[in-house]
């Protein structure tokens, strides 16, 4: 239990650093405007389900870390 617990409390770490790194607007996505998907990545920013870095860009051809997916799974499912 106790180490489950520790688990938990490190991916809750991990999850508020990465969140604070990010922005919300997608309309600040540089390098978003010549994407297929710009319109998805639009629609799941306005929702607040994706945010971009702090440079405002999105990276959408750029690989994501274990953190990253972590906060979009909390992102898409919260509880």
């Amino acid at each position: 239990m106790a180490k489950s617990l520790k688990v938990f409390t490190n991916i809750s770490i991990i999850i508020a650093i990465f969140s604070n790194l990010f922005i919300a607007k997608a309309s600040a996505f540089s390098d978003i405007k010549n994407q297929f998907a710009k319109e998805c990545i639009s629609q799941l920013a306005e929702r607040k389900l994706i945010k971009g870095y702090a440079d405002q860009t999105f990276r959408p051809q750029s690989t994501i870390s274990r953190a990253e997916f972590a906060v979009l799974l909390l992102n898409a499912f919260p509880n």
